[in-house]
């Protein structure tokens, strides 16, 4: 018989305050024995509700049939014993599980009540080795024009208080050289001069038990603000938009809720992208927005929805601002697909969602762009490190990858075999690409300048040529570096990150 995954009962520990002697017992959650979980095929007329093992679903003509993973199902289901399934509560709002946890609480509090002097002691040493009043590096972020002229360039960075929790986001105008500033160290002082700050996040969470803001994006011509927030620790955030020359809210979060924290703005103030989770909470769908300056709203556009539950989704934002990539990701196969939105912003309407190449069975691939092409590190032909393409910046191009050659011998740079070099990312730039790998037991960076002009053709199907090839060398024997954020495309430097073995 089917039985549905409910408690019959609560904890046995439902209050530890009535004696001592219940204060130091530990609660025991409930067992109840008729709570199980179904394996197997689904037979005819079975209730989607009971939870089950997925079927792999092969769509007809699929031509990587053969390569997919095909183990049978157990037909018919057997029930797997589940006696604390009750506990499983997605709304967090369950009296019977509330009440378990809450005496769990109780019942620390109560045995770790003797170290409570320590416990201060040790966070005031904690606290006193972190300088609590500190800035992030400041970043340049360019701005697009947009119709009404002029638009401001803005350096961005983030300050931490003294006796305050959470991020102060800021920013100020970009002028001249701003590798330096004269901040003195104070709460007052400002990082660089003209400071703004848009966002403080210790105003928000006010009154709040707990808040996470997840991302903060501006938009094209920084005068909007993209951020997300989640107040109840379910990493389910409702989106906002902040008007940065009113500090009006557009939107309150009370539109776009449920998603997984991202936010792409396109090439305009008024249109962005973000995902929407499912009842697992798996980033799933992908929706377009446009917010509405006419006081009609347009519904949400579904530009892309991911059934296979072993797939994620994520977006971002390529550095020249040409594409959205729509990534798609297992733990054994991935699938980027793309939007393009400099045609979008050229028609004023949606375009099309291309898939960059289709996945496959143990395939992985990640994409970025330059100059018409596409810059792709995957492991396709089963090689054991990932290996360094490039491709015309089309859709359904996997049969014209090409290995991207080393300047002198012109065999491939990262090929995928060599055994003390492997390759974890590519970063691409107006003047060429950074890698980040390993070489040689540690962490490493390369900088690839491209040869001018040899690339540059809109769909070139030709390999791209290498002027230089510059590993980054450190004095020290032991460390670890990798790229920062840079969001500058047309960059002549990049910001990295560094720690040293000494500390």
């Amino acid at each position: 018989s089917n039985t549905a995954m409910t408690a019959s009962s609560t904890s046995a520990s439902n209050s530890n305050d009535s004696s001592t002697l219940s204060s130091l017992l530990p609660p025991i959650a409930h067992r109840d024995e008729n709570l199980v979980v179904y394996i197997g095929e689904a037979p005819p007329g079975w209730d989607p509700e009971f939870p089950r093992q997925a079927e792999v679903e092969v769509e007809d003509g699929d031509q990587n049939d053969n390569e997919r993973q095909q183990e049978p199902l157990v037909s018919p289901p057997f029930a797997l014993p589940n006696p604390y399934g009750w506990m499983r509560d997605e709304t967090r709002k369950d009296p019977h599980v509330l009440e378990h946890l809450q005496a769990e609480n109780n019942y620390t509090r109560s045995r770790t009540a003797h170290l409570e002097s320590f416990r201060q002691d040790l966070y005031k040493e904690l606290l006193a080795r972190i300088q609590e009043t500190s800035y992030s590096v400041p970043r340049f972020v360019p701005s697009q024009r947009v119709t009404g002229g002029q638009l401001q360039e803005w350096m961005y960075y983030i300050r931490m208080f003294e006796g305050k929790s959470y991020e102060v986001y800021c920013r100020a105008p970009k002028t001249g050289d701003m590798e330096h500033n004269n901040w003195d160290g104070t709460l007052e002082s400002p990082i660089l001069p003209g400071e703004q700050v848009i966002l403080d996040v210790n105003i928000l969470a006010q009154d709040e038990e707990y808040c996470v803001v997840e991302e903060v994006e501006v938009s094209p011509s920084h005068q909007r603000l993209g951020y997300s927030a989640d107040f109840s620790g379910g990493e389910q955030y409702s989106i906002r938009i902040l008007d940065l020359e009113t500090n009006e809210l557009v939107e309150d979060g009370s539109i776009c809720t449920n998603t997984d924290g991202s936010i792409v703005w396109a090439n305009d103030d008024d249109t962005y992208y973000y995902i929407k989770l499912d009842s697992a909470l798996r980033p799933y769908q992908v929706y377009r927005r446009v917010i509405s300056r006419k006081g009609r709203q347009e519904e949400d556009e579904l530009m892309y929805e991911e059934s296979d539950e072993m797939f994620w989704l994520g977006i971002s934002k390529t550095k020249d601002g040409r594409f959205l990539l729509i990534s798609s990701e297992s733990a054994e196969a991935s699938e980027v697909h793309f939007v393009d939105l400099k045609l979008e912003s050229t028609q004023g309407a949606v375009v099309p969602v291309q898939c960059v190449a289709k996945r496959r069975q143990n395939v992985l691939y990640n994409v970025d762009h330059r100059h018409g092409k596409w810059w792709i590190s995957s492991n396709v032909g089963s090689l054991p490190n990932m290996a360094l393409f490039t491709a015309p910046a089309v859709a359904d191009c996997e049969d014209s990858w090409k290995l991207v050659p080393s300047k002198t011998s012109g065999t491939a740079l990262f090929d995928g075999n060599i055994q003390d070099r492997s390759l974890d990312d590519v970063e691409c730039f107006d003047v060429g690409a950074v890698v980040t790998g390993r070489e040689d037991g540690l962490p490493r960076l390369w900088f690839l300048r491209l040869a001018e002009g040899h690339d540059s053709v809109e769909g070139s199907k030709s390999t791209v040529k290498l002027a230089a090839v510059e590993r980054l060398e450190f004095e020290e024997e032991a460390f670890d570096v990798g790229m920062s954020s840079n969001h500058d495309f047309y960059a002549q430097s990049v910001l990295i990150a560094y720690d040293s073995w000494r500390g």
